[in-house]
């Protein structure tokens, strides 16, 4: 845990994740703590490089989308997989697929820079949004579906529901 900034708290901290813009600079980190106690309740607080190249508390605006390295610089055609959640995209990274997710979970999906996508969009024809298996996952799949209609429109989009045990189950869950 070398590699993060000195004002990412230490204390209860679980995972990290960097996100990289296109060019694979590191733009933002997402630190997750759990609850020392072992209940399941944790906490997200996210970094961000101010404009002197300084890190900061906070997320960038727009918010960016984590994984954008995992999409291939080539120009296959390969499917993107969308999931809710960092620990899910991180997962499906691991197994070889491209993988993305928004920042700040579920409710903030819209004001995630979709937008970028469209510097892909000839080479990324194939969506596949997963996401967790509650409320709050169908209504960010909803958002993200627009949103990836919007920015690359001749896109084939679909949403995958994991045959989950448990409300609220995702990738890292199903696997």
């Amino acid at each position: 845990m070398r590699d993060i900034p000195e004002l990412v708290s230490r204390k209860n901290l679980r995972s990290h994740w960097k996100y990289l813009d296109e060019g694979g600079n590191i733009v933002a980190i997402v630190a997750r703590h759990d609850d020392a106690k072992g209940s399941s309740k944790k906490w997200f607080h996210q970094y961000r490089l101010d404009k002197d190249g300084k890190w900061v508390e906070g997320a960038p605006t727009p918010l960016p989308l984590y994984g954008l390295d995992s999409i291939p610089n080539h120009h296959s055609e390969e499917k993107v997989y969308i999931f809710e959640g960092e620990k899910c995209a991180a997962a499906a990274q691991h197994l070889g697929f491209t993988a993305l997710t928004s920042m700040m979970g579920s409710g903030q999906a819209q004001n995630a820079d979709w937008a970028i996508l469209t510097k892909f969009r000839h080479q990324l024809k194939e969506f596949a949004i997963i996401p967790d298996d509650d409320a709050p996952g169908h209504k960010y799949a909803k958002t993200v579906f627009k949103e990836i209609q919007k920015f690359c429109p001749n896109a084939r989009i679909s949403v995958c529901m994991l045959p989950a045990q448990n409300k609220g189950a995702d990738l890292v869950d199903w696997i």
